[in-house]
């Protein structure tokens, strides 16, 4: 093949290209517009993986607080049961302070908790242990029952 029948194929070839591609041209690297648009579709996905990062630590120190709030609700009702049968009135109203556990809402900065003692029926008490807060997801309370028979 001359070089007057290949300059003619390489011709043919462009022609065609250019026809059925009118846009194609042998470009090298990315436009601004290309880089700006890949950088802002860059950020959106960012800030929605921070996001869900953020809103996972929250949700773990919300379980925590409860998790706390229920340990000493228990712990206390432990405590009440522990003792005497005809001692089991005398924790009615009773407040306690909440290791673990801040109050925002408190001077001290200390969640606090109540128990409450139903002792209308002289043979079963019913106890009712409530601890409150103000924690990160905001204000929070967890509260346990028990029964006490004699």
């Amino acid at each position: 093949m001359d070089t007057k029948e290949g300059k003619m194929v390489e011709k043919e070839a462009r022609d065609w290209r250019n026809a059925n591609f009118p846009g194609a041209k042998r470009q090298r690297g990315f436009s601004l517009l290309e880089v700006m648009i890949a950088l802002v579709i860059l950020t959106f996905a960012m800030m929605a993986v921070l996001s869900m990062v953020l809103q996972g630590s929250a949700d773990q120190q919300a379980a925590r607080e409860q998790q706390t709030a229920r340990e000493a609700a228990m712990a206390r009702i432990e405590q009440i049961k522990s003792g005497a049968f005809a001692s089991v009135p005398s924790f009615n109203n009773q407040t306690f302070v909440v290791e673990g556990l801040s109050d925002q809402a408190q001077s001290d900065r200390k969640s606090r908790g109540t128990v409450t003692v139903d002792s209308s029926n002289p043979r079963l008490y019913d106890i009712l242990v409530t601890v409150t807060w103000k924690g990160r997801k905001g204000a929070s309370s967890y509260s346990m029952r028990s029964l006490v028979a004699q």
